[in-house]
């Protein structure tokens, strides 16, 4: 089967999505448009993303962001005789945008990292530029495992939602320990509630534990407390939940 995306196709083993998505399944194997020619429509997600779900389906696992951003990594680099791209494993290649999926799957927001400072780079200007870098590849880091989680729920594929999780709450705990910034926090609680329904999702109790845990911090610095603050009085539901 191949799918279809805003860059152009991507030739995949029927038998790995349809075990891996229902959704997939349903489609691929009903009286539907999909099955009749064999082909997944998913041009209206972001390429970036759904190469981390080619990714998923055949190693149950997503690259990290310093791998898919700074290295690169991609699974779609060769095309067959019809210029179909075939599933090849990785390769490496620059892709920096990360967006966010919402419930209605539009593409949200998007995180770029800056390029990497030179290792001869010294003093305080580039201790501060590393700083800042670290900063927003964290940001991408956990922008990417909502971004997956979303995926996952869109297309049931529960181990994806699972998985996704699991690498968010790994590292927020290693923001916590690391005693990182809790701003990082902030910028996905929006996101976070544009791709869950309820208190009951998974994704939306661990952010919300997290930012019980965050609280304190967030509350000794007074723009952070702001934020916090903004966010609660326009999202009735984060108030209900916390």
């Amino acid at each position: 089967m191949t799918i279809k995306t805003s860059e152009g196709m991507i030739r995949v083993h029927k038998d790995v999505f349809c075990l891996t998505s229902p959704v997939i399944a349903k489609a691929m194997e009903g009286q539907f448009v999909e099955s009749q020619e064999d082909c997944f429509d998913l041009s209206h997600e972001d390429p970036e993303i759904i190469s981390r779900f080619v990714e998923f389906c055949y190693l149950s696992r997503y690259e990290t962001v310093e791998r898919v951003q700074q290295i690169g990594f991609d699974l779609s680099l060769t095309k067959d005789d019809d210029g179909i791209v075939q599933y090849i494993g990785p390769t490496a290649v620059q892709r920096p945008n990360l967006p966010i999926l919402s419930r209605s799957s539009e593409r949200g927001a998007s995180s770029r990292l800056p390029p990497r400072p030179s290792p001869t780079a010294r003093g305080p200007d580039a201790q501060e530029s590393a700083k800042k870098t670290a900063l927003i590849l964290n940001a991408a880091r956990l922008r990417l495992d909502v971004s997956m989680w979303a995926m996952g729920d869109l297309y049931d594929v529960q181990h994806l939602k699972s998985y996704a999780v699991g690498q968010l709450n790994t590292r927020l705990s290693a923001l916590w320990e690391q005693g990182n910034s809790p701003s990082l926090i902030l910028d996905i609680v929006q996101p976070v509630y544009e791709c869950t329904f309820s208190i009951n999702d998974d994704l939306r109790i661990m952010l919300v534990q997290s930012l019980r845990k965050f609280k304190r911090a967030i509350g000794r610095e007074p723009l952070l407390r702001s934020r916090f603050e903004a966010l609660t009085k326009s999202n009735n539901e984060l108030m209900t939940d916390l």
